[in-house]
């Protein structure tokens, strides 16, 4: 009569037929609607396990993250102020590899290089700009061959990468940049989720042209929040900085509340608080199945019905 349950750590694809097997569990806790619908189609597609119970508890990976990393913060922060930073650029990479592999599409290592000069010579030319690298890991990030225009950057004290990425969320970084950008592979990154749920702008570098699987995102996000070249990304960036008349780049306020619907860094209580009541109601004798319903029908009581979605 054991209940299992997990959460939502990265984000899903809109793929058709990619298997997903990441949370066979009765119950899992997601960000918002939009991963919501996304899991639920692929679970009665059949390419994912079944999940009793999906609910929608806001974004759990910004809880007070930031406190524990606020004299790192500062000290970037001061830094670039003395260098005559106005604006502040967060880039977010992914893994990368020397071609286009079977098992998942990822930018090649070739054009990973490219992006990252590109950030790199933005930095060298505009004395305004500060970059914050934060590597998805430093594995990634050391494989590049990239280490002559790497020095360039830091030699203007208005670069700053972060040590030991895989330890820090991305978001942390969020809260001192004043605009995120990464790379669309197979999906949207979850990193770039989490910092415009904080309100900061991103902009992403459409690599892997998810245009027809991702059709009502690219509906609004396309030159917005979407570029399909590393020129592209680099002019959005300069407008972002420099031209006031630009100041929709990278804007997701329309629609983030399909990512995060509460914004109040609260998630891990809903979570506490459900789980709570699984925890009640499992000293009663009843059928998980029960407990269950349970527990959704007072979840739903205290944060709408609209936050919990059973499959069948």
């Amino acid at each position: 009569n054991a209940i299992s349950f997990s959460s939502q750590r990265s984000y899903l694809d809109n793929l058709t037929g990619r298997f997903y097997s990441y949370y066979p569990t009765d119950i899992l806790f997601a960000w918002g609607t939009d991963y919501c619908l996304k899991l639920r189609k692929k679970i009665l597609n059949k390419t994912n396990p079944s999940i009793d119970t999906i609910l929608i508890t806001g974004c759990f990976m910004l809880d007070k993250f930031m406190e524990n990393e606020s004299k790192r913060l500062a000290y970037i922060k001061e830094n670039f102020i003395n260098n005559g930073v106005k604006k502040t650029i967060l880039f977010l990479d992914t893994n990368h590899a020397l071609c286009n592999i079977l098992d998942g599409q990822t930018i090649t290592t070739k054009e990973l290089e490219a992006l990252y000069t590109a950030m790199f010579t933005l930095v060298i030319e505009h004395q305004e700009i500060g970059l914050i690298i934060k590597p998805k890991k430093s594995k990634f990030f050391n494989s590049l061959n990239i280490k002559s225009i790497t020095k360039q950057a830091l030699d203007t004290g208005r670069l700053h990468i972060v040590t030991n990425p895989e330890s820090v969320k991305p978001s942390v970084y969020a809260n001192i940049s004043d605009m995120a950008v990464s790379i669309i592979n197979h999906d949207i990154p979850a990193a770039i989720i989490e910092c415009v749920i904080l309100g900061k702008p991103g902009i992403l570098y459409n690599f892997g042209s998810l245009n027809i699987v991702e059709p009502t995102f690219y509906s609004w996000a396309d030159k917005k929040v979407t570029f399909d070249t590393i020129d592209e990304v680099v002019e959005a960036l300069i407008n972002f900085c420099f031209n006031e008349d630009y100041n929709f780049i990278g804007d997701w306020s329309n629609h983030i509340l399909d990512y995060d619907p509460f914004l109040d860094f609260s998630a891990a209580n809903r979570i506490e608080f459900y789980l709570s009541l699984l925890l009640e109601f499992s000293r009663k004798d009843i059928d998980k199945k029960e407990i269950i319903c349970m527990a959704n029908n007072l979840y739903s009581a205290e944060f709408g019905k609209d936050k919990v979605a059973s499959i069948i």
